[in-house]
């Protein structure tokens, strides 16, 4: 998946180029238009990426993944929140702590309701 997400970046930076915009110049609201779909796009991008990585956190640790759910408002808001770079996780995203290992700090931090949003 890694390897997917970073050809889908690589694929979109290069679709992103300045003879876009330097084609669309003379009208200002043209510009802004291209501007808004690449952005769009770039959202709708990293959407889809951030569910499908919580899809698979969920199947590689079901548990975790409830817990972390329940924590949050619902399924949407929990994948964005393991995407998050979080204070009392020294800035690292909850996936990254337990890319590292760090599962003891993610459950820690999820034991702490009220540090969830930090």
């Amino acid at each position: 998946m890694r390897l997917k997400s970073r050809q889908l970046r690589l694929d979109l930076a290069r679709s992103f180029t300045l003879n876009k915009l330097e084609v669309v110049m003379s009208n200002v609201k043209s510009v802004y238009a291209l501007i808004a779909k690449e952005v769009e796009d770039v959202q709708f991008l990293r959407e889809s990426i951030v569910v499908q990585a919580f899809q698979t956190f969920e199947r590689e640790d079901p548990r975790l993944a409830n817990f972390v759910q329940s924590g949050t408002r619902d399924r949407k808001c929990a994948a964005f929140w393991m995407c998050r770079p979080l204070r009392r996780l020294d800035g690292r995203t909850a996936y990254q702590a337990l890319a590292e290992g760090d599962e003891d700090s993610v459950w820690d931090l999820l034991s702490s309701p009220s540090d969830i949003d930090q």
